[in-house]
């Protein structure tokens, strides 16, 4: 425990190792599947996957592609919505 760390206590049995690294497996391996049965989205900004064949829902993105001078982050189709983070930038809706 690192020094001046936060530690909960909480009632009950833990977890085992084994137990995290299955939870972990079995999450990648979902993981894994997802990707394999789904492609991405092509446009500007869209972070949605859609699965192989259709059907495809509309999605929300940019007409054009990113611009970053300097610190400035914005999408060339929205240049009044100008983010410094890139949390913030990637949260600009299209």
């Amino acid at each position: 425990i690192p020094d001046r760390a936060d530690v909960y206590i909480m009632h009950g049995a833990s977890k085992t190792l084994q137990d995290w690294e299955d939870e972990r497996l079995a999450e990648s391996a979902r993981k894994q599947e997802e990707l394999a049965n789904t492609v991405a989205c092509k446009n500007f900004g869209c972070k949605q996957r859609f699965k192989i064949g259709g059907p495809y829902p509309d999605c929300r993105h940019h007409a054009a592609p990113p611009v970053f001078h300097e610190t400035a982050k914005f999408w060339s189709c929205c240049p009044n919505k100008k983010a410094y983070d890139w949390e913030d930038f990637q949260n600009i809706p299209g």
